[in-house]
């Protein structure tokens, strides 16, 4: 039989704006963070990543206060 790749949360493959947008509507912010963190690092360049990941956690502290 064929070998099924698990999908785990921590398969960097999968960390995708789109995924870490989910999550943020699910209210799910550290997994969010998490995943913008990790694209970041992929792709440190990207102002767009950067800067959403600033709208996150500035939201996240609002909402929580500072962590």
């Amino acid at each position: 039989p064929e070998s099924i790749p698990e999908l785990e949360p921590k398969n960097e493959n999968l960390n995708t704006k789109t995924l870490a947008e989910i999550y943020f509507e699910q209210g799910l912010y550290s997994k969010a963070l998490n995943i913008y963190q990790d694209l970041i690092k992929k792709n440190p360049l990207d102002l767009d990543l950067q800067k959403r990941l600033s709208d996150i956690q500035r939201q996240v502290n609002e909402k929580f206060g500072d962590a």
